[in-house]
């Protein structure tokens, strides 16, 4: 029996962030093992499928403090996590972290 398509679009999203990042240290670990985590936290707090897949994503186009370098192509990242979790992504790595701070909690 085929995945339903919100979780084949999750397990190519999986997929694809840890071919990208399996390689690049990210606070003693690697950078998927970053990411992946969020995800998995965000996902257990019943988040929406966008608000955990950003996370899977979320220091993807780099932040203020961690530079990945990855130079992924945004409508490829829009194709697999959807429009809204890349804005939420992009939201996360131009801002810092003070200002969503501020937002979150307004």
């Amino acid at each position: 029996m085929p995945l339903p398509q919100n979780l084949l679009k999750e397990k190519q999203a999986v997929e694809f962030i840890f071919e990208k990042t399996k390689n690049i240290k990210h606070s003693g670990k690697t950078f998927y093992e970053h990411l992946f985590g969020t995800y998995k936290i965000l996902k257990d707090l019943n988040m929406s499928q966008d608000v955990y897949l950003a996370g899977l994503f979320h220091s993807v186009y780099d932040t203020e403090f961690f530079k990945a370098n990855l130079n992924l192509d945004e409508n490829e990242v829009i194709n697999l996590i959807g429009s809204y979790s890349n804005f939420l992504v992009k939201v996360f790595c131009m801002e810092g972290r003070d200002r969503i701070r501020l937002f979150l909690f307004l």
